[in-house]
């Protein structure tokens, strides 16, 4: 008998708990540390570096762009070259990797006579396949612009 009632009090005690248990799951019993994770982070491609470059006219710099994440498809991300130059390219971020580097080339006779220097910008304009929702930059595009100084 002593065994039964001591079984029946286990039961009842165990059942108190799980019901306590869930009822702390209900949103109205909760003590407002709810912790929220549905605002993350997009998938990004940024400049491996955003130092200004110097460069003389007709030679060429190197370039890193990286992502986020590493995607199961080569992605494409194409770049302008304004300032007084009209120069287009685009590097191809082989599939699983998070980083690769290009070379940019500046044509001869990029600077005009009587200038000794021509302030150029290289920024990051469009990236693609689009099935994976890239965005240029974590915090903007504006921010993935990297200053060059094409040199006499």
């Amino acid at each position: 008998m002593k065994k039964l009632l001591i079984t029946k009090y286990s039961c009842l005690v165990a059942m108190a708990a799980i019901a306590i248990g869930f009822a702390s799951c209900k949103k109205s019993y909760s003590s407002g540390d709810d912790y929220n994770f549905s605002n993350t982070v997009s998938s990004y491609v940024e400049l491996s570096s955003k130092k200004d470059v110097n460069v003389k006219q007709g030679a060429s710099f190197s370039v890193g762009v990286q992502v986020r994440t590493a995607k199961q498809q080569d992605i494409t991300i194409t770049y302008e070259l304004g300032g007084g130059l009209s120069n287009t390219g685009s590097i191809v971020l082989p599939r699983n990797l998070l980083t690769t580097t290009t070379t940019v080339s500046i044509p001869a006779n990029s600077v005009p006579a009587g200038v000794d220097t021509l302030k150029a910008t290289l920024k990051l304009s469009s990236v693609g396949p689009n099935k994976y929702n890239l965005v240029i930059g974590q915090i903007s595009p504006a921010s993935e612009v990297i200053k060059v100084n094409i040199l006499r």
